[in-house]
């Protein structure tokens, strides 16, 4: 089976005069055999003077995607043309596979899933025979962890012919399917035997749809990641094109893409057209252009950039006059609740400046949930509008953050939800339900952590926003996770209309990180010195050490009470390490050993557990008295189990002297729980973000980014620690690698992490700095 992904990653790692390129493609089942190209490349050139020097490796970083596609490309038309297989886009359009291969074919070369289940066969066998009796959950999960390390296999450098190679295969595979590989490759070239067009496709067509694919996912790109959506736009089949054809057909419709359709965002340095001959390259560039460096976006794009900002420098919107603001917040202070200086002036600002767009900037920690909750509290007082009624809507992308406004006493609902109530209102196809988010003059609409919305989406907002004649507020922190898709819009507006920052974090209760939290954000490599001078860095190791010290210091705090976070790169990891501490929990006596199956991450949950729902499921509102459904990345208490592999759980709120604090009961059913339920020990930094706990532990690697430390380093109000892997070794490298791997000081592998500490922009926001740099 052949897989293709449609955004191919690239992985570069220097190592002395040699820059290792990887474009592979992830299919997101780990058991499927992947098809991937390796390309090394030597990092040094030599010089017309004779001298070797060094070429800028994070200059061959930015053409992964364009390379891949090629690669990719040129490898399927070769199959097709020489051996007559074919290859199909899966329904899912994010891979291409092989045509013909059948299902349990596919199934039974999963060796490392194969490996794992017969060491376990065997572990399991031998600790019967030692102790007379069946494993338990508990014990049957060390031994699975164990075959796991004991299956991880070093690539073999003995090498294998490929003929030994291929009876090694067949004979595993004749095992199981009759016929072997030779059955399985007739019936692919079967299927190749009939001649076969090229799928016919409209230049045109492919254009536009990688265009709207790329500008859907940054808000300025460059050839590389066009080229990357040029490919993945084309059909399966070209018709056996050679290699020249291939690179000619991309780079021939990239060019024309950029040409026709494109508006470049990066300006030309100074005396551009004075370069001599002898200092430009072979396409007439300047060589002091940055190899990849230039951006471009989609016209479209930029108009709804300018859109958005034109907006904020609008006045008209509602507004009380700076007495009657003071004396809010005045008698705010005589009821015990004192805002500090800058909430003070951020409140007062939002509440007289009568702007139809403006931002509040809220760093971490500072307190801007608690601003926005006292505007709402200011907006929705008819007092302070001489008897007017006024309301507050508060949105969000993610319903963690959707519930935290709520907490704040905002009617609020997440920005997919809410967009899609306001098409259908406005098509006349508004429900009952839809009715009561129509927009009426004078309203607050509040977007909180805004930098994770999409620019097209705030661009959809302040458009209804602005036919309501209502006001907007865009709440968030640049510095903190981006949005999935073209961001930058929340940045855009601060920097042309009014904006209000919040200054002092309020969050830690130690003073030093106080200062040091907000260097952080800055990303000030100095502030690394403070965090570890107070213990709040530690040399972790491997990455194996580096998850079992931070389990311990996560259970460590759950256990006395603490409300914690355990907070990791990827699902995967989050999967590992939440397995490994439920094990420790049971062994403690505090979870309860038998449970049902989760079937997202192959583990168990039982009573005692904690969870966290996967997928927002708003149909189990009603479903045997639930008040609500489950909320996506939210966390849950386990406090039964059910027949039919459903849970009977309830939302973790908060601790206190008292304990912990629980909301409502839900119960989950055997469906939603097999498919979308996950343990909640561990979690990425995304469902992190928003949150305020006791103490936070971050596992930080070289592929942790400089937002996603931020965010796990200030989640915490009594300590914040980062376990800093600084033994790099492959997943396949040999047993003992670890012993010879250079160790790295771990302030060197976070300070490389922040060296890229650089915000998404706004597309018009690096067309301007692109500017002002030329």
């Amino acid at each position: 089976r052949v897989g293709h992904h449609g955004g191919t990653a690239g992985r570069f790692v220097d190592a002395h005069d040699w820059t290792y390129a990887s474009f592979f493609q992830h299919d997101n089942r780990d058991h499927d055999p992947q098809l991937h190209i390796h390309n090394a490349i030597l990092n040094r050139v030599q010089c017309p003077d004779g001298q070797w020097r060094t070429l800028d490796s994070r200059a061959i970083h930015k053409f992964r995607g364009a390379a891949g596609a090629v690669g990719e490309r040129v490898m399927e038309e070769h199959l097709s043309r020489s051996l007559g297989v074919r290859f199909e886009t899966r329904p899912d359009g994010k891979a291409r596979e092989i045509v013909g291969v059948p299902a349990r074919v596919i199934e039974f070369f999963s060796p490392r899933r194969r490996a794992i289940t017969a060491k376990t066969a065997k572990l399991v066998a031998a600790f019967e025979t030692k102790f007379g009796r069946s494993p338990n959950s508990l014990e049957l999960g060390r031994l699975q962890r164990q075959a796991t390390f004991a299956t991880r296999r070093a690539k073999s450098h003995e090498g294998e012919l490929s003929d030994e190679r291929l009876e090694r295969w067949d004979r595993k595979l004749r095992a199981e399917v009759a016929g072997g590989l030779a059955a399985v490759a007739r019936g692919v070239l079967k299927l190749g035997r009939t001649a076969r067009e090229a799928d016919q496709w409209s230049p045109s067509a492919v254009i536009e749809t990688a265009l709207a694919d790329v500008q859907a996912r940054k808000a300025a790109w460059n050839e590389s990641d066009l080229a990357r959506a040029i490919s993945d736009a084309l059909p399966a089949y070209l018709g056996g094109l050679n290699a020249k054809d291939v690179k000619e057909l991309i780079d021939g419709l990239t060019a024309e893409a950029i040409a026709t359709r494109a508006v470049p965002l990066t300006a030309d340095g100074p005396a551009a057209e004075s370069v001599p001959d002898d200092l430009r390259l072979a396409d007439g560039r300047s060589a002091y252009d940055r190899p990849g460096g230039r951006l471009y976006a989609t016209a479209e794009h930029i108009s709804s950039e300018h859109a958005l900002r034109a907006v904020t420098v609008q006045r008209g919107a509602p507004a009380v006059d700076q007495q009657a603001a003071t004396r809010f917040i005045a008698e705010l202070t005589a009821s015990g609740i004192e805002l500090g200086a800058d909430q003070a002036a951020a409140v007062r600002g939002v509440l007289t400046s009568g702007a139809r767009v403006e931002t509040l900037v809220g760093p971490a920690g500072t307190g801007k949930s608690f601003v926005v909750g006292t505007l709402a509290k200011a907006w929705q007082d008819p007092e302070l509008w001489d008897g007017q009624e006024r309301r507050v809507v508060g949105l969000a992308t993610s319903q963690i953050a959707t519930e935290v406004l709520a907490g704040e006493g905002l009617t609020a609902r997440n920005v997919a939800q809410w967009l899609a109530a306001q098409r259908r209102l406005a098509e006349g196809k508004g429900t009952r339900e839809d009715l009561g988010w129509r927009l009426l003059p004078g309203d607050l609409v509040v977007v909180d952590e805004s930098a994770m919305t999409a620019t097209a989406d705030l661009a959809a907002i302040r458009d209804i926003v602005a036919a309501a004649d209502a006001k907007l507020l865009l709440t968030g922190d640049p510095r903190q996770l981006a949005a999935v898709g073209a961001g930058g819009g929340m940045d855009l507006a601060a920097r042309t209309g009014l904006r209000y920052e919040l200054a002092e974090a309020r969050r830690f209760s130690a003073e030093w990180e106080r200062a040091a939290s907000l260097r952080l954000r800055e990303g000030d490599q100095g502030a690394l010195g403070d965090y570890r001078k107070h213990g709040r860095i530690i040399d972790a190791g491997t990455i194996e050490q580096a998850e079992a010290a931070a389990a311990r210091g996560f259970l460590a705090d759950t256990v006395s009470g603490r409300r914690s976070l355990l907070i990791v790169d990827t699902n995967e990891q989050a999967a590992r390490v939440s397995a490994y501490v439920r094990a420790e929990l049971i062994r403690l006596g505090r979870v309860t050993e038998t449970g049902v199956p989760l079937g997202l991450q192959g583990t168990f949950a039982g009573v005692g557990d904690v969870v966290q729902a996967r997928l927002n499921a708003w149909h189990l509102a009603g479903f045997e008295g639930n008040r609500r459904g489950p909320i996506n990345r939210e966390r849950y208490r386990v406090l039964a189990t059910r027949q039919d592999g459903g849970l009977v759980v309830a939302p973790i709120i908060g601790t206190g002297p008292d304990g912990e604090h629980l909301g409502d009961r839900m119960t989950l059913p055997g469906s939603y729980v097999a498919e979308h339920v996950a343990l909640g020990y561990a979690s990425t930094v995304h469902a992190a973000q928003g949150l305020t706990v006791d103490t936070s532990h971050l596992i930080a690697t070289g592929h942790t980014g400089p937002s996603a430390l931020y965010v796990g380093m200030s989640r915490g109000r009594h300590a914040n620690t980062a376990y800093v892997t600084t033994v790099a070794v492959p997943d396949d490298a040999p047993p003992g690698a670890a012993d010879s791997a250079q160790r790295r000081d771990p302030l060197a592998v976070l300070a490389t992490a922040m060296e890229t500490a650089q915000p998404e922009q706004a597309a018009v926001a690096e067309a301007e700095d692109s500017t002002t740099e030329a």
